[in-house]
């Protein structure tokens, strides 16, 4: 007999996949499908979030702003949203038993790199991050 937690993840990953999967960029990823499955939700976890806070927004540009990658310094996506002069910035893990918590040490790291962004020290960021210098530029000079 299923869980209510067993239903709720089945739902959040169909939801996940139907909504985000298929704009989501996996060509940094190795090739084991448990390790593809992995960081395909959390990717889509990170592209929800920036749909969260950007309703407006199309899925596949919100699965754009994943930046996710083994050299990511914490950050899994970021959005500049200039119509409401706001930057989202996410951090996110797929947890299949639905148990799982962010570390403290997880915490500090994403703060630190947040710091970071707002001190514009973007070669500790992948490529993938970098291509959105420009937006956070203009946000940054936005009156």
């Amino acid at each position: 007999m299923s869980t209510n937690r067993e239903i709720a993840i089945h739902a959040l990953k169909r939801y996940l996949n139907r909504n985000f999967a298929s704009h989501i960029d996996m060509s940094n990823v190795g090739s084991k499908a448990a390790d593809r499955e992995f960081n395909l939700l959390s990717r889509c976890i990170a592209a929800m979030s920036v749909k969260m806070h950007n309703n407006e927004v199309d899925n596949d540009i919100c699965a754009d702003s994943v930046c996710d990658g083994s050299d990511d310094h914490g950050v899994d996506a970021i959005y500049v949203n200039h119509d409401q002069k706001t930057v989202t910035v996410v951090q996110s893990k797929f947890d299949s038993s639905g148990n799982g918590s962010i570390a403290r040490s997880e915490i500090n790291d994403f703060l630190n790199s947040c710091k970071e962004i707002l001190l514009e020290k973007y070669d500790l960021f992948n490529d993938k991050f970098r291509r959105f210098e420009p937006d956070l530029d203009k946000a940054y000079d936005a009156t």
